[in-house]
């Protein structure tokens, strides 16, 4: 008998723990979605592939013949491929997450027995994506939420699945996410990418830590073209957590001015999609009927910026006000929370208003929505405990509706 055959006699303790686990880590928000807090491997795509300690899966196969007496019964009774199988007696040290989950519950083992003996997550090609994974995966921390303000504002989740990717001028911020990522996940060395306007950017290829991140809540692709919320588990979360998220945002979006030292106010920016579907043929031909100003950005990309003054605020309500309806409707939900979250950390009141209309000559109308912290007393306390950089070590490159 192996070292797991002992294991065969704690069934209802391990379905206990998984039920208390389940109750735990995952759940609904006051608005009903879902979030999961702790990822372990069995709650990876199926085909992820596990790279274990050298001798675990010969172990793991021989209980199993030992129980069936035929390599054929372990494959049709444990769902375990006969590829796999075939590859783990001539000494592979790697497996799907589907196979190993078979494996584990033919043997009646604890799936979560199998984290400490995963050393690698990744694919056929690289087992070792993700080295040292730090298992089960647990986002509800500081370094979790930074994470998910990275991915929510200068990141991004691919939509394929296969990476995390984060830029930013300020190659502190960028330390500050890998760092992060270390901490949450294990060791990965993420493909570095400097461009020529100063950015660094990052990309974390691993569908794993995507799948983790995506448990969250978070978006994927182009999120300029979705509407979304700050995760359930930080809406939720502690005041530990809501204030490494508010931070995270503020390094990657935020600008302040400072008067000798002295933070003086706070703002940021988002940009969101102008939904056209919602406009008549009238409402598009006033839209190009208003003043655009042409200017280009460093990249070299020419941008036609409409800035929402009050006067422009009262042409529209007044001349065109489905345009106008579509403007506010277009406002971004996690701009709206996250304007809760300062209220309730801070007792700030912060003010969120559309600032611009642009489009580039890709097409496509944009709002750029605008977070302003101007109370003097609220942006400084805001900045003394989210422990902003006075001055701000790096200038922020303006976003895409800025000149």
């Amino acid at each position: 008998m192996g070292q797991f055959s002992h294991l065969r006699n704690v069934e209802r303790r391990y379905e206990r723990f998984c039920a208390e686990a389940s109750e735990e880590v995952s759940g609904k928000g006051s608005e009903g979605e879902f979030h999961k807090a702790h990822v372990d491997w069995d709650d990876l795509g199926e085909h992820e592939i596990l790279h274990l300690e050298h001798g675990v899966l010969q172990e793991l196969v021989e209980e199993a013949v030992e129980k069936t007496s035929s390599m054929l019964r372990v494959q049709e009774e444990a769902g375990v491929s006969r590829k796999a199988l075939h590859a783990i007696e001539k000494g592979s040290d790697i497996i799907s997450v589907k196979n190993l989950k078979g494996l584990c519950d033919y043997l009646e083992i604890p799936r979560w027995e199998m984290d400490k003996h995963i050393i690698g997550i990744g694919s056929s090609r690289n087992p070792d994506a993700l080295e040292n994974p730090h298992l089960p995966f647990d986002v509800n921390t500081p370094e979790g939420a930074t994470i998910i303000a990275a991915a929510l504002h200068d990141g991004y989740l691919r939509s394929d699945g296969t990476a995390f990717s984060y830029a930013n001028k300020d190659e502190r911020n960028v330390e500050t996410v890998e760092e992060a990522v270390k901490k949450v996940f294990g060791d990965m060395k993420p493909l570095e990418e400097k461009y020529e306007c100063g950015v660094k950017r990052v990309d974390f290829m691993s569908c794993a830590i995507v799948d983790v991140l995506e448990k969250t809540g978070l978006p994927t692709g182009s999120k300029t073209k979705q509407r979304f919320h700050v995760p359930v588990l930080i809406r939720e979360g502690d005041e530990e957590l809501q204030k490494a998220y508010l931070r995270q945002t503020l390094m990657d979006e935020g600008s302040w001015r400072e008067y000798k030292g002295r933070v003086e106010d706070i703002d940021y920016t988002q940009s969101t999609y102008l939904d056209e579907d919602k406009l008549t043929d009238k409402d598009m031909e006033f839209l190009r009927s208003l003043e655009f100003e042409e200017c280009e950005m460093p990249t070299g990309a020419l941008v036609y910026r409409l800035r929402l003054t009050k006067e422009v605020r009262d042409e529209i309500m007044s001349e065109d006000p489905n345009l106008w309806k579509a403007i506010e409707e277009s406002k971004p939900p996690n701009f709206e929370e996250e304007r809760e979250m300062f209220e309730k950390l801070f007792g700030a009141h912060p003010d969120v208003h559309p600032r611009d209309i642009y489009y580039t000559e890709k097409g496509g109308y944009k709002v750029s929505w605008e977070l302003v912290i101007d109370e003097a007393e609220d942006a400084r306390r805001i900045a003394e405990e989210l422990n902003l950089p006075i001055p701000r070590h790096e200038e922020r490159e303006e976003n895409s509706a800025e000149c």
